[in-house]
């Protein structure tokens, strides 16, 4: 996953893949929520299922 902090309180990236990319976010950089611009194609076509993430 890749992100960058682009003020004190907002990283921009990539669309978090699995629930190791969730709790990197969550446990080790302090994030508390994920706007998630994808569409329902996007996460499907990348086997994404976030209705089962934390």
């Amino acid at each position: 996953m890749d992100f960058n902090q682009i003020l004190s309180n907002l990283h921009v990236g990539s669309c978090p893949m699995n629930a190791e990319d969730i709790d990197c976010l969550g446990e080790h950089m302090g994030i508390m929520a994920v706007l998630n611009l994808q569409t329902v194609e996007n996460l499907a076509y990348r086997w994404i299922d976030w209705d089962n993430k934390p």
